[in-house]
């Protein structure tokens, strides 16, 4: 729900106030940067939302997609390829932590490095680069429509890269580029076609209601990263004096995509008097921050009953694992 949220912002945005939009565009894009580089080295969670988890650049992307989706007589096609150029290059500038963060974690060993989301990265580049006029204006105009097309490969690989990776937020994706798709081939091969272009949107549409209807049934569609907000009860440990011996206990976890948790807890008189993350199960700042919370909670609970964090939910079942271990080796 937030990317749509956002992509219907910045639509409004470049629908609106097209004009505005490149009169102010170098301002933005120095502004961009600046927030991309604090995202990187802070722990801030919305800007952690918003360039971590790649909503404010997705949503860039998702306008430059419906740019070329709609008809290119309509007002709308009009007003949104009049900012492709420019939302083009704040998308990809506020992707930067995103891609940067996971490269570097899949260098060190402890992410995996998921081939569709890199190679999407990669494709990026050249389309980065020519979007600038001074460079458009240095090449073949043959090869710069070439070097375009690569969009519609780098759409493909950011669908695998999501489905892969963002199962809770399946539905929305699956809306957005279904329709994406449809209005493209709804506004091109098939305008001259209703009956093809009738069959297309009741598949569409049909499509879309299965899915709809197979995630509210709980189904399908799940994964160890859901988004929600979710009690932990079932495995829940309280702290008490006749339980537990005084001291300093270091317990070990497995947070997201199998990245080790690690706490060092110490109890006196039957309290947890603190709880300090060693490992967070996360190279990713936005479940980092997560875990430290979840940690907190612990703490002030005196208990592992507590609500795990709302997008967090493997980070956080990893820290309570950490803690219920070093509680393990502390029980009298």
């Amino acid at each position: 729900m937030e990317l749509i949220i956002i992509a219907l912002i910045l639509g409004f945005i470049a629908y609106r106030f097209n004009k505005q939009v490149r009169q102010v565009f170098k301002p933005a894009l120095t502004i961009m940067i600046i927030l991309a580089a604090i995202a990187y080295f802070s722990a801030n969670t919305t800007l952690n939302l918003l360039f971590y988890r790649g909503f404010l650049g997705m949503g860039f992307f998702v306008i430059v997609m419906f740019a070329g989706a709609f008809d290119k007589k309509s007002k709308m096609s009009k007003r949104l390829r009049s900012v492709r150029k420019e939302y083009s290059i704040l998308g990809f500038v506020s992707l930067l932590p995103h891609f940067l963060l996971n490269f570097l974690a899949s260098l060190s060993g402890s992410l995996p490095l998921e081939v569709a989301g890199f190679s999407a990265a990669i494709l990026m580049i050249p389309l980065f680069t020519i979007s600038f006029q001074f460079i458009k204006k240095r090449i073949n105009i043959k090869t710069w429509f070439k070097i375009q097309k690569l969009a519609y490969v780098i759409y493909f690989l950011i669908f695998l890269h999501l489905m892969i990776l963002d199962t809770a937020y399946i539905v929305t994706y699956i809306t957005i580029f279904s329709l994406y798709f449809t209005l493209k081939l709804f506004n091109y091969p098939l305008k001259n076609h209703k009956f093809l272009k009738s069959a297309l949107m009741t598949v569409f549409i049909f499509g879309l209601m299965t899915v709809y209807l197979i995630q509210a049934s709980g189904l399908g569609f799940t994964s160890s990263t859901l988004y929600v907000t979710a009690n932990n009860s079932s495995t829940s440990t309280t702290i008490t004096s006749t339980s537990y011996n005084d001291g300093t206990y270091t317990g070990n976890g497995t947070g997201i995509n199998g990245i080790p948790s690690q706490v060092t807890l110490t109890i006196s008189n039957g309290i947890i008097t603190n709880v300090t993350v060693n490992k967070t199960g996360s190279s990713q700042s936005y479940f980092a921050s997560a875990a430290y919370k979840i940690a907190k909670e612990i703490m002030n609970a005196n208990s592992t009953n507590v609500n795990l964090v709302s997008g967090a939910t493997r980070t956080s079942l990893g820290i309570i694992q950490a803690v219920q271990d070093a509680l393990s080796q502390a029980k009298k």
